[in-house]
């Protein structure tokens, strides 16, 4: 092995280890559980995870929705902002599909932001 090959594999394991890092953090900032904000969801719990009624949760990376989940890749830190943009694949009712989503902290909880969508997500107490 010549020592350019060393140098560019010794690059590639350090990219790949900081990729990794940074998706855990990127995601770590928005690990919680959460409900949907307005009049109609009210009557929501925070317990119930992932159904009509329930809570929203986001952990490690996969965001658990009203019967869906969506792995989030590749974070992009959006700048000036507390926000991350995602590739998301998800899953649910029987369908797959891939998006581009945007999750940023307010002071009630997040804004989930997808094309043309944007729900508000407000903070569940911890249990």
């Amino acid at each position: 092995m010549t020592y350019f090959t060393a140098l560019f594999r010794r690059a590639v394991i350090v990219a790949i280890g900081m990729n990794a890092a940074n998706i855990a953090v990127a995601a770590d900032k928005y690990d919680g559980v959460y409900r949907p904000v307005g009049q109609m969801f009210e009557g929501w719990d925070c317990i119930t995870i992932g159904q009509d009624g329930g809570a929203i949760a986001i952990k490690n990376n996969v965001v658990y929705g009203i019967e869906n989940n969506c792995k989030l890749t590749n974070p992009v830190n959006v700048n000036g902002m507390t926000a991350t943009l995602y590739d998301a694949n998800c899953a649910g009712e029987g369908n797959t599909w891939r998006s581009r989503v945007m999750i940023m902290k307010a002071d009630f909880g997040l804004y989930y932001i997808s094309d043309q969508f944007v729900a508000s997500w407000q903070n569940c107490p911890s249990r």
